[in-house]
């Protein structure tokens, strides 16, 4: 599931740059302020980085580092500056993250860094501070599917709310182009995980993956060697020994991995049980499908 939380800032030479944040200003103002990059050891808006520099109405652009985000932005609006661009490192891409700042800011890729570090550089630059889009304050997407779920079934367990929504997700983003990591390359199966979230599927499901608090036993029995840890973790006494243990791609989970030679094939088998949850009896077969681009990675 997609959720952003858009802010945008407009230069004088038109050129528009989209990142996120969730400050809400009231009774926003389009009038133009100076833009500006520090530099130096003011780079980063370190505490005290802005001692004896007049910051008032002035937005500046500094790197992402060292120091909270939110914290940048609170050195800021102490200093009276009008608001904050946090651009990320190379490292970062173009992972950005919507804070709740002290003043308008946006959080923007580092793809946007040379153009707006040439427009800075080339003239006396001003712009409108940075404006966000309206939105509600932001709940974790997956829980406010979760409690989605369990309103529309009550009885449902955790773990089937779980199974429900890792069911019915999808494997492109919503340009219909593979997932992308944080330098918009397609990414790997492990930082996919279990892919983007369906909302409008996850209250039928058909078939779902379930786990009793029981099927773990055998779990930890095998992968938690002290038994103190386990009764730590069930809350009630419990004999390891007198447990017969099961391999780690036998939990009754969703999914599961497994380590392959590319040197020498040898076969794998895991063992599942579903259960039909749909108002019709049904007969469902296994089928693998493996996306094509996946394969080339």
């Amino acid at each position: 599931m997609d959720n952003e939380f858009l802010a945008t800032i407009k230069l004088d030479n038109s050129n528009e740059f989209h990142g996120e944040n969730i400050y809400q200003p009231q009774g926003f103002s389009s009038k133009k302020y100076p833009f500006m990059f520090l530099g130096g050891a003011s780079t980063l808006c370190l505490n005290g980085s802005l001692n004896d520099i007049d910051m008032k109405g002035k937005i500046v652009l500094y790197d992402h580092g060292i120091n909270e985000r939110i914290k940048k932005g609170e050195i800021v609006k102490q200093a009276d500056g009008a608001g904050i661009v946090l651009i990320n490192a190379p490292k970062d891409g173009y992972s950005i993250i919507a804070d709740h700042h002290a003043l308008p800011a946006l959080h923007i890729p580092y793809a946007f860094r040379p153009k707006i570090k040439a427009y800075i550089n080339s003239s006396t630059s001003s712009q409108r501070p940075p404006s966000s889009s309206k939105a509600p304050l932001p709940m974790c997407p997956t829980l406010r599917i979760a409690t989605l779920i369990k309103k529309v079934h009550p009885d449902w367990s955790p773990t089937t709310i779980k199974s429900t929504i890792m069911m019915t997700t999808y494997v492109k983003d919503n340009t219909n182009k593979p997932i992308s990591n944080e330098r918009n390359l397609p990414t790997d199966l492990i930082a996919v995980g279990a892919n983007h979230v369906m909302p409008l599927n996850v209250l039928d499901p058909e078939l779902i993956y379930d786990i009793s608090p029981m099927d773990y036993y055998p779990y930890y029995a095998a992968f938690v060697y002290n038994v103190s840890d386990v009764r730590f973790i069930i809350h009630q006494k419990i004999n390891c020994s007198s447990i017969k243990s099961i391999p780690e791609g036998e939990l009754n989970y969703l999914s599961t991995i497994a380590r392959l030679s590319a040197n020498k094939a040898r076969a794998v088998t895991f063992t599942r049980t579903v259960a039909n949850i749909g108002e019709v009896a049904e007969t469902y077969y296994a089928k693998l499908g493996v996306p094509e681009w996946f394969l080339h990675m």
